[in-house]
């Protein structure tokens, strides 16, 4: 037996006389245990292809393993870095062509790239197939545009300008205002998809050739109107919202992303660090009410729902239609049925995703003041309510006496009363000519 089996078998004995081996377990062979060290010698010279002689050390046997080893292991960390190396310069030249990752949370659809060619072609809608399509047809360079849409948790900068109003029922009302780089390209995607995509006739608002007017004329010689406010109408619509939209006009998932992040805005507080002001952005993103993308989008997505409610409440007897956020509902029929239509309208605006404003819903019978969308209705033709009228003759005649106000502002309120009391709108006009003359 060789020394390393002698060895061996020295610290078996040594074990078992100590009681530390296990007596279920019978004493090793000496002559297995030689076996199995030759046939590891042999199995290391066939391996590795090494000339030994047969009364070589094992420990030379494993050196030169060892040595052999490192060799393989310095060609496999060669190989390893080589296609790290490749792996990085496809990825980067992929980012530099594709939308790989736009931001936590909005990036899921990007991974889809196929385009439903015949739903666009049926809406008559451009063909945008990827992101080289996408910047040609939005007139921008790719990074540009990444730069535009990457979904941000904090930043120097914001893509809008927020102001507040004043509303007319008091309050304020929060604008945002797209900067002039972004308000270029919603308005592409304005003209170019959006406006192409048919409304209903009960849609009013927002329309080319459709006015307030034309609203308050389908609700003429109403027995009963209802008035409803959709609460928060344009933040009530969120990105995933928009996204599902653009899919559904046939667009791939990539471009229905960067659409919708064109045509969202996250919701953002300013903090003020010294001098520089931050932008801490939220995940959540909605349609900002300022972008020109926003009413139509707000339309499109509000289709449902109005089509639901519409539906039902003719078989009720009552006519509907929506301009905006303001829904109008009216019958001239005197079996009201009222709670019926207002429980359809609730139902049905908060499966899909809207809520009322209960401060501005208002129900109004034939002797009381019915106004729809500002206007009044309750003789059978549409008039300007009386309170605005008293307003604009009080500033005409403080412009003549005092010669305070803008005479552009004026001129724009008179062609205003000149759509429903041309007579007045007249005489006020000639006024103006007078004074200015």
């Amino acid at each position: 037996m060789s020394e390393k089996i002698n060895k061996l078998m020295k610290i078996f004995q040594e074990l078992n006389d100590l009681g530390l081996w296990p007596r279920s377990i019978s004493p090793p062979d000496p002559q297995a245990l030689e076996r199995i060290y030759n046939l590891d010698v042999d199995l290391y010279n066939r391996k590795y292809k090494l000339s030994v002689p047969d009364d070589r050390d094992i420990e030379e046997i494993r050196e030169e393993y060892s040595k052999e080893s490192k060799k393989i292991r310095e060609r496999k960390r060669v190989k390893r870095a080589q296609k790290e190396r490749r792996k990085r310069q496809e990825w980067k030249k992929l980012k530099e062509t594709q939308f790989t990752y736009l931001g936590k949370g909005v990036s899921a659809k990007l991974s889809s790239t196929d385009e439903n060619t015949e739903l666009i072609k049926k809406l008559e809608l451009p063909s945008i197939e990827n992101a080289d399509k996408l910047c040609e047809f939005l007139e921008i360079e790719f990074d540009q545009l990444v730069w535009m849409v990457y979904h941000r948790k904090n930043n120097r900068f914001s893509n809008y300008i927020d102001f507040e109003i004043p509303k007319k029922s008091g309050g304020v009302r929060k604008i945002s205002a797209p900067k002039p780089y972004l308000k270029r390209v919603q308005y592409i995607i304005k003209e170019k998809i959006l406006d192409k995509i048919v409304l209903p006739d009960h849609v009013m608002g927002f329309k080319n050739k459709t006015s307030i007017f034309d609203n308050a004329r389908e609700h003429l010689n109403a027995e009963i109107l209802i008035n409803v406010d959709i609460e928060n109408f344009f933040q009530s619509i969120r990105y995933f919202r928009v996204r599902s939209m653009f899919i559904r006009f046939g667009y791939s998932g990539e471009i229905a992303t960067v659409l919708s992040l064109l045509c969202t805005k996250q919701y953002q507080k300013t903090v003020k660090i010294g001098e520089i002001i931050h932008y801490v952005f939220s995940e959540s993103r909605y349609l900002p009410q300022g972008a020109p993308t926003s009413p139509v989008i707000s339309n499109i997505i509000a289709l449902p729902m109005d089509r639901n409610i519409k539906e039902r409440v003719e078989k009720l007897g009552y006519r509907y239609t929506r301009y905006a956020d303001d829904i109008s509902i009216s019958t001239i029929k005197r079996d009201k049925k009222i709670k019926a239509v207002m429980s359809i309208v609730h139902r049905t605006m908060t499966m899909h995703g809207f809520s009322i404003n209960n401060n501005k819903t208002k129900i109004r019978g034939k002797h009381e003041r019915q106004e729809v969308t500002g206007l009044v209705i309750n003789s059978g033709e549409v008039r300007i309510p009386r309170w605005w009228r008293r307003i604009l003759r009080a500033r005409i005649n403080r412009f003549i006496s005092t010669n305070e106000g803008d005479p552009l502002s004026l001129l724009a309120s008179i062609a205003y009363l000149d759509t429903t009391h041309p007579e007045l709108a007249n005489k006020y006009l000639q006024q103006i000519i007078d004074k200015t003359s």
